[in-house]
């Protein structure tokens, strides 16, 4: 009897095992990074502009970056999700350090988030920490940066098409 007990518990343990490293293995793919053409290109440097806007606290600079970001989002709930992303950064950066070149790269990562529908979940943290590690390099305050974070994940989610399968879940 205590040997089937021992031969049943070493079956489980190598099913659990072979289970566990089966699904250990498997995750998400990453997606395509959208690549902006001209047109495109030029609504990001906008973003950038309206960015050193807000930081030189220019009267229209968060009207201006809130209304550039929601060109990017073709869904209502993307619309909603970049104002919200807008009005957040320009608390955090208002009055900051930030620099030109700072800014004009966080504006391509602001792209990528509103606009990459395929990205994996990866991917949406690799921006997130991205853009915190920016806005922290531009003297912007610990405080201010996680809402900033915090909501471009929320973006992210609100825009992506990627439905996440069943072992992605754990």
């Amino acid at each position: 009897m205590r040997s089937k007990v021992l031969t049943l518990t070493r079956c489980a343990a190598l099913v659990m095992l072979v289970v566990g490293l089966g699904t250990a293995g498997c995750r998400q793919a990453s997606g395509p990074v959208p690549q902006p053409d001209a047109n495109k290109q030029g609504d990001i440097d906008d973003v950038g502009k309206d960015l050193m806007n807000v930081v030189h606290r220019a009267d229209n600079g968060a009207q201006e970056l809130q209304g550039d970001l929601v060109k990017f989002a073709d869904t209502p709930a993307g619309e909603a999700a970049a104002r919200e992303l807008s009005q957040r950064l320009s608390a955090a950066i208002a009055a900051s350090k930030l620099t030109e070149a700072q800014a004009g790269e966080i504006a391509q990562k602001l792209y990528v988030v509103i606009v990459g529908r395929q990205l994996s979940t990866r991917q949406g943290k690799a921006l997130r920490t991205d853009i915190e590690a920016l806005l922290k390099n531009g003297g912007v305050a610990e405080s201010a940066i996680a809402p900033v974070g915090e909501q471009i994940m929320a973006t992210q989610a609100a825009v992506t098409t990627v439905q996440k399968r069943w072992y992605e879940l754990f």
